[in-house]
């Protein structure tokens, strides 16, 4: 929650208050493999909201690698739409086209589109139209 927290600061515009070095404290805390992947994003956005985009990589790299191994094909989806938006700032269109693709695809897999949650492919698929 507390990384949550600080994500949600930044997306906001503030500029909490926290040491950026501590940020992987938040794994050697969890007990949880549930939320492994969740909390290597909010590192990955948190970095990605700092300006470090190659670190911000990284850690959806492994976020991806989490949801991958714990077969949360939901929560790979929105690391792909996220690593899609930090390609874009890096001005690589191409992996940021593949990253929404493949998002749109698992959502598409996970019934999103059946079950009351159309929007999400709805909208990332304007998404896709409106960047590439």
């Amino acid at each position: 929650i507390e990384l949550a927290l600080i994500r949600a600061r930044l997306a906001s515009g503030e500029e909490p208050d926290y040491d950026p070095d501590s940020l992987a404290k938040y794994l050697t805390a969890n007990e949880f493999c549930v939320y492994d992947g969740q909390i290597k994003r909010y590192i990955g956005e948190i970095m990605a909201y700092q300006g470090d985009l190659r670190e911000a990589q990284y850690w959806l790299e492994q976020a991806a690698a989490a949801h991958r191994k714990n077969k949360m094909r939901f929560h790979l989806a929105g690391d792909n739409v996220i690593r899609s938006t930090v390609c874009l700032r890096l001005d690589d269109s191409r992996a940021a086209r593949e990253y929404m693709i493949c998002a749109i695809d698992i959502f598409r897999e996970c019934g999103a589109d059946d079950c009351g949650a159309d929007e999400w492919v709805e909208k990332y698929e304007k998404e896709l139209a409106t960047h590439f």
